[in-house]
This record gives structure tokens, C-alpha cells and sequence, in this order.
């Protein structure tokens, strides 16, 4: 998904997949929890995400049912900023990069929250992580399948 740029995919892994936050109105504007239940703002520069208690993934290889953590968030953010495959090569097929450009870094704090750190305030991440590409994929999913990326 980090990877998409076609629309019918997104739509179908909107299905079946979950990004860090959703959309909960878009009449109203309103975003609310994904994969975290909830986004703080202490400040300008600053998100801290906390993990739903009740998302598990697939219970099927590679995941096998386990529970979603704080780091299943952070290496979608890093993946997603730094535009590289698992073997470190740039791949111009990361279309979101330039979204993620202002994240400076990111915290595992323990296994619910995800600390975000911005180089300078960006009001629109949390309609970037809403989006409908923005999906996050399991890390050993992405170890197993990235290099079948093109035939999947």
C-alpha cells in the first residue's frame, strides 16, 4: 500500500486494512482513531499516538493474530518518509514521501505509543496518516512480500 498509486487498490485494501487514524466525518471534518485510538497534540511540533487495545492482525503467517504495537506505527511512518526498501535502494514508487518529510523523528515509547516529532508543525499529518493509501502493514508482512511487491 505504502507503494499504491491506483485507486481501485486503495479502495479494496480500505476494506481490509487500517491506517493509523480515519476519517470519521468528512462532512464535519473529523478524523478520528485507526490503528490508534486516539492522536494527542502537546504541542505544535509534537504527536503522540496511542494503540487501540483491540487490533490484531490476519491470523495468518506471517503475523499469526499477534496484536498490533506502537512499533507497527513507527516503522510505517519511517518506511514512508524514508522511501526505501527493506535492502536500503530509493524507490521513486514511495508517492507519499514528500508528505512525510516534516516528521524529524519518531519514538517507540513502549508497545502502545508512538511519539512523532516534527521539524517544524504540520497541520495536515493527521489527514496524510487518514488517507486512503495511508494503510499500515504489518513489518513481517513487508519483509515477506515486498520483493514480490510487482507481481502482487
Amino acid at each position: 500500500m505504502d507503494r499504491s498509486r491506483f485507486s481501485p487498490i486503495a479502495l479494496l485494501l480500505g476494506f481490509t486494512n487500517m491506517g493509523v487514524m480515519q476519517w470519521d466525518s468528512y462532512g464535519s471534518g473529523k478524523i478520528g482513531g485507526g490503528i490508534a485510538e486516539k492522536a494527542e497534540q502537546p504541542d505544535k511540533q509534537t504527536f503522540v499516538f496511542t494503540v487501540r487495545p483491540n487490533v490484531f492482525w490476519h491470523n495468518k503467517p506471517p503475523v499469526n493474530g499477534r496484536q498490533a504495537v506502537a512499533d507497527d506505527i513507527a516503522q510505517f511512518i519511517l518506511r514512508n518518509k524514508n522511501g526505501k526498501t527493506l535492502d536500503g535502494a530509493e524507490d521513486p514508487n514511495f508517492y507519499r514521501k514528500s508528505a512525510f518529510q516534516t516528521v524529524d523523528k519518531v519514538e517507540t515509547i513502549d508497545t502502545k505509543t508512538v511519539k512523532v516529532t516534527f521539524s517544524k508543525p504540520d497541520p495536515f499529518f493527521l489527514n496524510v496518516l487518514a488517507g486512503a493509501y495511508a494503510k499500515v502493514q504489518a513489518p513481517e508482512a513487508v519483509k515477506a512480500f515486498e520483493k514480490d511487491y510487482a507481481n502482487l
